[in-house]
């Protein structure tokens, strides 16, 4: 069969396929960051960790693996959800996890909650990860309590990926997505367009919805067209 007849070349909209776990997760220089974030998950965990990560340097995918690593009581708290922190037990819950720190954070409201939160669960010695896609002194935090509490432990800074690994990012990505990419592309993509994770999640995920309308198969022409239709768009 010819290669671009391949039934896999068309992508199937069956959303993430992927369940975010520890193995699926391209480590990079980041494997001290993955030991803690799985000892966090143990019952005897007693950490605060604090995680700070650009724009699709995979913080939301180790939060939710950890999330499923987990197996007593646990919460996880994002942007989308941070309406949670307004009725929060934290009296019932073993595991907390709160994502996008730095953008919950932007509503000042959710401040006295998140010191609250972080307070109580340094007190009670139970274990809660942070992350943010700021560094805390960038982070708009109007108590200095609140700043103190989250330098009060482990913190670290997910290190960049190598070129191979972002290629692996995206080749995950694109399985996440129901499909496969082919090595010409993602090599194609890699040695032309800027290597920057979240431009190229992006770019698969525009890849990905084009195909489903147009029902193309993914070639390089086909990403060529994707990538400067996308930058035509942009540029008006």
């Amino acid at each position: 069969m010819n290669k671009a007849n391949k039934p896999t070349q068309i992508p199937l909209d069956f959303g993430s396929l992927l369940e975010k776990s520890f193995e699926n997760f391209i480590i990079g220089k980041n494997a001290i960051i993955i030991d803690s974030i799985k000892a966090f998950t143990s019952s005897e965990s007693t950490k605060i960790i604090f995680i700070y990560g650009k724009r699709s340097f995979g913080k939301t995918h180790l939060c939710l693996a950890a999330l499923n690593k987990i197996k007593s009581a646990k919460e996880f708290i994002d942007f989308e959800t941070a309406y949670k922190l307004d009725n929060l037990d934290v009296d019932s819950i073993n595991h907390l996890i709160i994502d996008d720190l730095d953008k919950i954070l932007e509503n000042e409201q959710y401040q006295d909650k998140i010191f609250f939160c972080i307070n109580e669960f340094i007190l009670n010695r139970r274990p809660l990860l942070l992350t943010s896609s700021k560094t805390i002194t960038k982070m708009k935090i109007n108590k200095y309590d609140l700043e103190s509490r989250l330098k009060s432990d482990l913190i670290f800074t997910i290190d960049d990926y190598s070129d191979d690994d972002k290629a692996k990012v995206l080749e995950n990505f694109a399985i996440a997505r129901g499909w496969n990419i082919d090595t010409k592309v993602t090599n194609y993509i890699m040695n032309n367009y800027q290597r920057d994770l979240f431009f190229l999640c992006n770019i698969i995920k525009n890849i990905d919805e084009e195909s489903l309308s147009s029902k193309k198969n993914i070639t390089i022409p086909f990403v060529k067209h994707v990538i400067s239709s996308r930058d035509s768009i942009e540029t008006h």
